[in-house]
């Protein structure tokens, strides 16, 4: 008898410790990292804090999104006018796409020789040339300062184009651009930076040249026609652009004005909650919003039920972390991985309930944003 009941406590254990994620079928948390001061990203495996491994994409790797099936990532390289496809199980860069066409001749019409004798228009990325080695192509940073970026069910890679002010659309096929968007100017708003898809609706935030206190804008386009639906005024030097897709709502964060802005699916503004100094990326999940405040080195945790904001510096007994940019959650939903984007750059792990910094890993200087790959 003795020997029986031990036999369930021990199953019962088992059982137990498996619902608590000790299972090995149970999912692994890899974070993949921009590094736009080196070019690369980085792959990071946050339990054992260490380094997967890293790769040189293109200037300036910024915004990342994963496909619909999770198995490719797709990086905004804005200096190299390109889109950079990578693997999300091996970390190995696949190709990369043109977000848009490379000039072959001036404004006179004289040829751009250098682009003529290389065939530039051949190329899918300007950091083939334009890579910052002793012989490469000068300047090292060029193009439309490709940024925001969504990838649709049906291989359909959507980029927006912040210097020429248009979005475009680009069969991930073959790489060709199939259509654009024009983006027209509306006061001093007249740069797409961050993009998102609800229903038929192509959401962009429009922007004044930074640095600016100029009011942004929120635009919905119709995803098929290119028609602008609404707009609509948002706060000074508009982020982040988030979708819920269950509740048909649309957020964005507003650097300059310290606001995060919740609107319906015609661009209405519903309601605005001031957060921390300069808030960047944000998170949501279930009824809360995290907001990472960028200029007061801080986390602000929004309640959409009882619209309390709490705020968090970064900060444990001896040390303060600086300029968060992103942050992602863990499988488990108990973790916040956040970047903290100074000239020492930082990946932080948070406890999602407390807020309260966990760890954190040394990385390289001015990281921008996180995703997390499925393992």
């Amino acid at each position: 008898m003795f020997i029986f009941r031990s036999a369930v406590l021990c199953f019962l254990a088992f059982l137990i410790s498996c619902g608590r994620g000790a299972s090995i079928d149970a999912p692994q948390d890899e974070l993949f990292i921009t590094l736009p001061a080196t070019d690369s990203l980085l792959i990071v495996d946050p339990l054992n804090q260490s380094e997967i491994s890293r790769v040189k994409i293109g200037k300036l790797p910024h915004n990342m999104r994963l496909s619909p099936d999770g198995s490719k990532v797709y990086i905004a390289l804005v200096g190299s006018q390109a889109v950079a496809e990578v693997d999300s199980s091996s970390g190995e860069l696949l190709q990369t796409f043109l977000t848009d066409s490379v000039p072959m001749k001036r404004a006179d019409d004289s040829p751009i020789e250098p682009h003529v004798l290389q065939q530039a228009d051949l190329h899918t990325s300007c950091f083939d040339c334009h890579n910052g080695k002793e012989n490469g192509a000068k300047p090292v940073i060029v193009g439309t300062r490709p940024f925001g970026l969504t990838v649709t069910e049906d291989n359909l890679l959507i980029v927006a184009n912040t210097l020429s002010a248009n979005i475009n659309f680009i069969n991930l096929l073959n790489g060709e651009i199939i259509r654009s968007i024009d983006i027209a100017p509306s006061g001093d708003a007249h740069e797409p930076t961050e993009l998102a898809i609800l229903e038929n609706r192509l959401y962009v935030t429009v922007r004044p040249t930074l640095p600016s206190t100029a009011v942004s804008e929120l635009r919905a386009y119709d995803i098929e026609s290119g028609v602008l639906l609404s707009q609509t005024d948002v706060g000074s030097a508009v982020t982040a652009l988030e979708i819920d897709a269950e509740n048909n709502l649309i957020y964005t964060t507003n650097f300059e004005s310290n606001t995060l802005d919740k609107f319906g699916l015609n661009t209405e503004l519903i309601e605005s909650f001031t957060v921390g100094d300069g808030p960047f990326g944000l998170n949501l999940e279930d009824d809360n919003l995290l907001v990472a405040n960028y200029y007061n080195n801080s986390i602000s945790k929004i309640s959409l039920l009882n619209k309390e904001v709490q705020t968090q510096l970064l900060k444990t007994e001896d040390q303060q972390f600086p300029n968060p940019t992103h942050m992602i959650r863990s499988w488990d939903q108990e973790k916040i991985y956040l970047i903290s984007g100074g000239t020492t750059g930082y990946l932080l792990t948070l406890d999602a309930e407390k807020l309260a910094i966990v760890s954190n890993m040394e990385i390289d200087s001015l990281p921008f944003d996180v995703i997390n790959i499925k393992k």
